[in-house]
């Protein structure tokens, strides 16, 4: 019984290493790639030297592995070599992606300052891994953000964020804008005020929290919106404390408790993290952090853990246990530089298994 009962533990063992979460923070040229990842305990400086030689900007799970958004590209990652770039059909800048009924929809930036009509949702047959259609936004002057699948309606919709353009007019953003996933056009009256939307999260109950990039100088604002008679009603709006240079809001991402969010806003050479909580009509701001400078993705892990990833400081922005005990001025944060320049974005994944770091070899000096 004794060698089954061997083999029984090795292949028990060889799954729990399958299943393993991989914590990766994607930059310029390169990524951060750690194995049997639990907490920001384990990660590492040393970065797996990709030489993407374009910005890696968002990932996201799909069935077959993970999408990374690289340059003007999908790239469709299953771990080690194997990877599947998917051209974006003249669409530039992807700035983030969601997943909804085999479909990854690709939100593009489009051209600074103004989009060329290279701005809007691309949509890929994740299965097929082909591009399936383009869809520029209706109002060619304006820039699309993110992407999300939110509950509306009883069902699940496509929204578009709508940055708007804070550089040239300036022109405010139209909130989230729902795809009609049949005709392919947007709705351009979804949300029924003018708010220049860069991120947002749906809380269980179906409220969505926003965060803006607003003009140079002026202040973020934070947002909860509500569906009501087929359209997004904002029930609540406040202003993020003043800064003296930056860009502003980045992102917004949920607390561990009901009503509870974090947000990121940018300084050029610093950047804050701040702690909110939402109660009957009502935004009251219970803690404030410091963070690198130019703060952009951040998350909250499993563990209460957060994470945040600042461009212009080249580290991240660790806070172990904070999301459990957001006032606690005991957590103090720590800085980690991983060796890559312009850190975007940071995910816990179990999606590629448990790749060993020999696996990444043929990553070195390789442009994807």
């Amino acid at each position: 019984m004794a060698p089954l009962k061997m083999i029984h533990a090795f292949i028990f063992s060889f799954l729990s290493d399958a299943a393993a979460d991989k914590c990766i923070t994607f930059g310029k040229n390169m990524l951060n790639e750690v194995d049997n990842c639990q907490s920001v305990s384990d990660l590492k400086t040393t970065p797996e030297v990709v030489d993407f030689k374009r910005q890696a900007t968002w990932a996201t799970e799909v069935d077959s592995g993970l999408a990374v958004l690289i340059g003007d590209t999908v790239q469709i990652w299953r771990g080690g070599s194997d990877f599947t770039e998917i051209s974006l059909g003249g669409f530039t800048s992807p700035v983030g992606a969601a997943l909804l009924d085999g479909k990854l929809y690709v939100a593009c930036f489009g051209s600074w300052p103004t989009p060329v009509g290279d701005s809007g949702l691309a949509v890929i047959d994740v299965a097929g891994q082909f591009l399936e259609s383009t869809h520029s936004y209706s109002d060619s002057e304006m820039h699309v953000h993110n992407v999300y699948a939110f509950d509306f309606g009883g069902k699940k919709e496509i929204f578009a964020a709508i940055l708007g353009n804070p550089w040239k007019g300036p022109l405010s953003g139209r909130g989230l804008s729902r795809l009609d996933r049949e005709s392919g056009s947007f709705d351009l009256d979804t949300t029924t005020e003018r708010l220049s939307v860069r991120s947002a999260k749906q809380q269980s109950d179906g409220s969505i929290f926003v965060l803006t990039q607003e003009p140079a100088g002026e202040q973020t604002k934070l947002a909860r919106l509500e569906e009501r008679n087929g359209h997004l009603v904002k029930e609540a709006e406040t202003l993020l404390p003043p800064r003296s240079d930056g860009d502003g809001g980045a992102d917004v991402v949920l607390g561990v408790e009901t009503n509870t969010l974090w947000v990121t806003d940018r300084g050029a050479w610093s950047g804050k993290l701040y702690h909110f909580q939402y109660n009957d009509g009502q935004f009251t701001q219970n803690a404030e952090r410091e963070t690198g400078a130019n703060p952009r993705y951040a998350v909250v892990l499993d563990s209460g853990d957060i994470v945040v990833c600042n461009q212009n400081g080249n580290d991240l922005s660790l806070f172990k246990g904070l999301a459990n005990s957001p006032t606690d001025a005991s957590i103090s944060e720590v800085r980690l530089a991983q060796g890559m320049d312009a850190p975007m974005f940071f995910m816990k994944t179990s999606a590629l298994g448990s790749q060993s770091n020999s696996d990444t070899a043929w990553w070195h000096h390789h442009e994807l």
